[in-house]
């Protein structure tokens, strides 16, 4: 039996598209500023992640999270702002002929990621330094705004809904195996993206085996 039709490709962002720092400490140091020994810490760790969720599922402004964030790790707001941006190391090579070539192909494309409003800013900003093609996407569906989480079964269902298409006919691609595996039980095509220096070449040859690319 032949594989059914793709009629979306989904792609998170972070490791996927974007290029991400390998740790906080080469965020800060990118950031040039001075690594928080409180960063190591385990209850600051947990309390931190735990903002960090709050943020990304829109329970937690931009302002409320560096506001209760920056005191954990003793650092300033603007510091902290300066960290995170630095988190974000520029588009992998290829992201924008591969969407250009998806946007030629005879289906829709989408983003589902996990993000913070900080961060979503300058990702669907073309003109910044970090700035993705996200514009030549038909749908961007992002944590903070659907107010779920991968891999929580609510983000799956939030773009089943607002797209209309069945899980059959959906290709995802994600950095994260607890992300694929919870879109592959709800019927998903999921394919776990593992290179860190070239996943555009990896996710072109899936597209090839879906019959999505030529």
């Amino acid at each position: 039996m032949s594989n059914p039709t793709i009629q979306l490709v989904v792609f998170d962002l972070g490791g996927v598209l974007i290029r991400l720092a390998p740790d906080w400490r080469d965020a800060f140091e990118r950031a040039s500023l001075a690594y928080p020994a409180t960063m190591d810490d385990d209850a600051t760790h947990a309390a931190l992640w735990e903002l960090v969720m709050l943020e990304e599922v829109g329970a937690l402004g931009e302002r409320g999270f560096f506001d209760k964030a920056g005191p954990l790790l003793g650092l300033g707001a603007g510091d902290l702002v300066r960290a995170f941006d630095a988190y974000l190391c520029g588009a992998f090579p290829g992201v924008d002929a591969l969407i250009d070539e998806l946007a030629a192909a005879p289906v829709q494309t989408a983003c589902l990621s996990n993000t913070n409003h900080n961060h979503w800013k300058d990702l669907a900003n073309p003109d910044h330094q970090n700035g993705l093609p996200l514009h030549k996407l038909g749908l961007r569906f992002v944590s903070q705004l659907v107010g779920h989480r991968k891999p929580d079964p609510g983000i799956y269902q939030h773009l089943e809904n607002a797209t209309g298409i069945a899980p059959r006919s959906i290709l995802f691609f994600d950095d994260r195996e607890d992300n694929t595996a919870a879109a592959a039980k709800r019927g998903w095509h999921a394919h776990q993206v593992k290179s860190a220096d070239d996943p555009v070449a990896e996710m072109r040859d899936v597209l090839k085996k879906h019959n999505v690319l030529s």
